[in-house]
């Protein structure tokens, strides 16, 4: 009985996710886009509070977990890099301090506790599946970057398609360290740095 409500629980979490936060983009960027990070904050603190005692945040940092995110360092630089041979103009400003906190500080931080603790802890207590895991919350989370493809200008359009299709390739890799070491510390650094080579390429 205790699983079936848990199921339960989890389907209408992910609902309103679905619903209120990637159905209503229009809605939050009509008022202000920062309105989407309070309702991920919000959405984040429901469902860690829902799954409080089978989360792990913080797991020492090992040599290899160091490797593995100076790897996602590389990764970020190259990405930037190959925008260019395309000819996608990226549309951050990393002389921008806003920007860097977000792309430094918000980013990792908050879309790992969104995608790789509240959507993938409830997507667990629908169905355990580790190939169900990795491929919901990556899919997801290109969809999820996807979404700004319809309220930017014109010239910004083939990068977003650009950054949906690389990020499929970082949430694997993000969803598989989540797996390997059940928790959110590995991720949010691999994270962190993809998105640190990726700013220090602009430079």
């Amino acid at each position: 009985m205790e699983n079936k409500s848990q199921k339960i629980s989890a389907i209408f979490l992910i609902s309103i996710f679905l619903i209120l936060r990637l159905g209503l983009e229009t809605f939050w960027r009509s008022v202000s886009e920062y309105y989407s990070y309070l309702f991920e904050v919000i959405f984040v603190l429901t469902t860690y509070f829902c799954y409080r005692k089978n989360i792990r945040i913080w797991k020492n940092i090992t040599l290899k977990d160091f490797l593995i995110s100076s790897g996602a360092l590389i990764s970020g630089f190259l990405v930037y890099k190959m925008a260019g041979p395309f000819g996608l103009i990226i549309p951050f400003d990393f002389h921008s301090l806003i920007t860097l906190f977000f792309l430094l500080v918000v980013a990792p931080l908050l879309e790992e506790l969104l995608f790789r603790m509240a959507l993938w802890e409830s997507l667990k207590a629908i169905y355990s599946k580790d190939w169900f895991l990795i491929a919901t919350t990556t899919i997801l989370f290109s969809v999820g970057h996807l979404l700004s493809y319809w309220f930017v200008p014109s010239e910004f359009k083939t990068f977003v398609l650009y950054q949906s299709i690389y990020v499929i390739f970082l949430s694997f890799a993000l969803g598989w360290q989540r797996l390997k070491t059940n928790s959110l510390s590995v991720p949010i650094l691999i994270h962190f740095m993809f998105n640190l080579g990726f700013a220090l390429a602009s430079f």
